[in-house]
């Protein structure tokens, strides 16, 4: 229940705020407040999804297992990579401060897409949330709208920086439902 409305909490609080890079670096000059809160908040809602996700795994995997298995580690997986990214976030926006946002902006920009190891693992996440709704729906764990709901996810944005948009607000919102 808490891990949704924690990643609620960050995407509402820095809803005013433009989606890209160069405009978190600039709510970050004008907000820190509001912007380290909003990231850790959803730092925190990415913990306190994996308890969720290991349940709906456990109850899905009674009667299929195999989808279970794949949708459930996909996803962890993928929560894995959104924490890595959490750390850049959380690196990058503590730059502004010394550098100012445009200057950290450059520096990012720079190194922006640059490619790591937890890189490989940002697109299971999205495969995975669709397996595990998918598998949560026939195995009888979860109704229409829950399925539907939990598969929204699957539209949840990667990367380092990133805001507020209606796709992200869509899908938080899915989750919401499908987990509370």
């Amino acid at each position: 229940i808490l891990a949704p409305l924690f990643k609620l909490t960050l995407w509402f609080r820095r809803i005013q705020y433009e989606f890209c890079c160069p405009y978190q670096g600039k709510a970050m000059a004008e907000q820190p407040g509001i912007i380290v809160s909003a990231y850790s908040f959803f730092l925190a809602g990415n913990i306190l999804l994996l308890p969720s996700v290991l349940t709906l795994t456990r109850y899905t995997g009674i009667t299929k297992p195999g989808l279970a298995i794949l949708g459930g580690l996909f996803v962890m997986l993928g929560i894995v990579a959104r924490t890595f990214d959490a750390g850049a976030d959380h690196v990058a926006l503590h730059l502004v401060p010394y550098f100012g946002a445009e200057e950290t902006e450059k520096a990012i920009s720079n190194v922006y897409g640059a490619y790591h190891i937890v890189s490989a693992l940002n697109n299971c996440i999205l495969l995975g949330w669709l397996l595990l709704a998918i598998g949560a729906k026939v195995s009888k764990v979860f109704n229409w709208i829950s399925t539907v709901s939990l598969a929204l996810m699957s539209v949840l944005m990667m990367g380092i920086l990133k805001g507020t948009s209606i796709t992200s607000v869509v899908a938080l919102l899915g989750l919401a439902v499908a987990l509370i």
